[in-house]
Formats: C-alpha cells, sequence, structure tokens
C-alpha cells in the first residue's frame, strides 16, 4: 500500500506513515535506503522476580547511528533506572565512565513506561561496532523491561 514517491534521489512515503530517502544506483539496481529510523532494543527479564541491579547485558552497534529516542516499557508500575554504556569493539567491555546519559538516564517512577525524545545531555552519535551496555539500579517491582533506542542510520 505505496502512498506517494518518486524515483531518484527525492522524497519516498509508504502507506502507514513510514518515510525516507530513496538512491537508486542504477538501472534494475535495488534501492538504498537512507535516513532510515532504526531501533536498537533490549530486554531485561527478572525470571519472574523484580529485576534486580547491575550490567543486564550488552549490545554492538551495527552501523553509524544517531539517537533520537528513547522508550521504556515496563511489564508492571515500578521504579527502575537504566544507564547506558558505550565504548569501542577495542576497549570492550564499557564501564560507568563511558555513560552516553548519566545526567539524564532512563528512569521509571511508579509508573509502566517512559518515552524521552530530546536526549538532552546524551552522548547521541554512536559508531559501527560500538559496544552498549545496559547497567540497572535502584529496580523495584519491574520484572521484565524493554529499552527501545530509535535514532537514523547515516
Amino acid at each position: 500500500n505505496i502512498g506517494s514517491g518518486q524515483i531518484g534521489a527525492q522524497h519516498f512515503q509508504w502507506g502507514g506513515g513510514v518515510s525516507g530517502q530513496v538512491l537508486v544506483r542504477g538501472a534494475g539496481a535495488e534501492p538504498q535506503w537512507a535516513n532510515r529510523i532504526q531501533p536498537i532494543e533490549i530486554i531485561i527479564d527478572g525470571g519472574g522476580s523484580a529485576i534486580t541491579s547491575g550490567l543486564k547485558g550488552h549490545i554492538e552497534v551495527p552501523y553509524a547511528y544517531v539517537l533520537n529516542q528513547a522508550t521504556t516499557l515496563a511489564d508492571q508500575s515500578g521504579s527502575i533506572r537504566v544507564d547506558i554504556w558505550k565504548d569501542s569493539y577495542a576497549n570492550y567491555p564499557p564501564t560507568a565512565v563511558d555513560t552516553i546519559n548519566s545526567s539524564v538516564p532512563i528512569f521509571l517512577s511508579s509508573v509502566v513506561k517512559a518515552q524521552d525524545t530530546t536526549l538532552t545531555n546524551w552522548v547521541k552519535n554512536l559508531n559501527s561496532g560500538d559496544i552498549l551496555a545496559f547497567y540497572t539500579n535502584a529496580a523495584s517491582s519491574i520484572q521484565l523491561l524493554t529499552v527501545s533506542l530509535r535514532g537514523v542510520k547515516v
């Protein structure tokens, strides 16, 4: 269900409101998408109990990326703070000094969801191959948490 578009380096909009730029590499070539919104997500599972404090996992960033949104979804009302650390593969593992959001961490307080679309004071630029670490602290009640970072692939 395609909404509108033109071939070349023109704006293209698909049904459902997804939009971006299409670049064509020549006759019969598959279009290359630029400026696509891409998610980076992690699910933190307390295994039927409240999530404990500590390191919860690592994710490799597969491409250069500029963050523009963080969404946090919990299975139930509660409180939790999630810090995100970033470092290169060569310097793995990231530690607290590598934080990208220490002054404005992901934080839920007696709610089930939160969304930040400004990411003020976050380090927003990620490089291909960077490693992100997710560290929780101050957790209560929440047993299952999804952290979804959205941004633009560059």
